[in-house]
């Protein structure tokens, strides 16, 4: 059996090492409550969010990414899989598990068919894969493509729904100029301003120092995991547990 390291865990901190202890314990918790063979949407859903954000935390902990452009890119995606899942969690109803399926669905096979008409894809996608994807849970034939949004609501609406707009409007709102190449985003990164007031305060390009996402990324991980422990009991562990709630967890198991 694996157990969560206690070593180098503080409140303030995690390591990657007890990232990769939560994602085996994570596995082990997906096998516990895996109960049939048949599709589940929502059994599926909640533990493939947490897995995809934990996968995604880790990548953010790489040298130098959680203070970039692609740090600010990470913790919105993390933000938005934290509203949706947040939403689907709050309906409960089985037949929008399946829609926020199907549209995923859907968009893996709007793509093949694109690659498909001697359209070549770029290297870094495996057309054998979303190929596979489009049609693992029925005939790609019978599976409608949805252009719009799978909950009819954009990531706002969706987390005023769910008491989350705080949330939006701390993680979402700025870095989504991030994800469009939006001036401000651009200024933020590239561009510092000359102290020289006889060059009226121009800017001129410099990479920029900019703060960690990581602790921020963090927090919104282990509330996804709150949820998920939630829906499927029990499942104690957390990436900024204490040393001394890390031994209480590992006297409970």
């Amino acid at each position: 059996k694996k157990t969560p390291s206690t070593e180098s865990v503080t409140p303030e901190g995690v390591t990657i090492q007890r990232l990769h202890e939560i994602q085996d314990l994570l596995a082990e918790h997906w096998e516990r409550t895996h109960v049939t063979t048949a599709i589940d949407p929502k059994h599926d859903g909640v533990f493939g969010v947490s897995f995809y954000v934990l996968r995604l935390l880790d990548e953010l902990m790489g040298i130098g990414v959680g203070n970039g452009i692609l740090g600010r890119l990470g913790i919105r995606t993390l933000f938005e899989a934290h509203v949706n899942l947040r939403y689907l969690l709050s309906k409960d109803d089985p037949e929008l598990w399946k829609k926020w399926r199907s549209y995923g669905a859907g968009q893996a096979k709007l793509n093949a068919l694109k690659f498909d008409d001697n359209l070549d894809p770029p290297k870094y996608i495996d057309a054998s894969s979303i190929e596979q994807i489009a049609g693992e849970d029925i005939w790609e034939e019978f599976l409608s493509i949805n252009l719009a949004s799978w909950s009819g609501a954009d990531l706002r609406k969706l987390s005023e729904r769910v008491n989350l707009k705080t949330g939006y409007d701390t993680h979402y709102s700025w870095t989504s100029g991030y994800a469009h190449g939006n001036w401000g985003a651009v200024r933020e990164s590239c561009f510092q301003t000359c102290g020289n007031p006889l060059h009226r305060l121009h800017r001129y390009p410099e990479r920029r120092h900019m703060e960690d996402v990581v602790e921020e990324a963090t927090m919104i991980v282990d509330t996804i995991l709150d949820d998920l422990a939630t829906t499927y009991p029990t499942f104690q562990y957390r990436l900024r547990q204490s040393k001394e709630n890390s031994e209480q967890s590992l006297k409970e198991r």
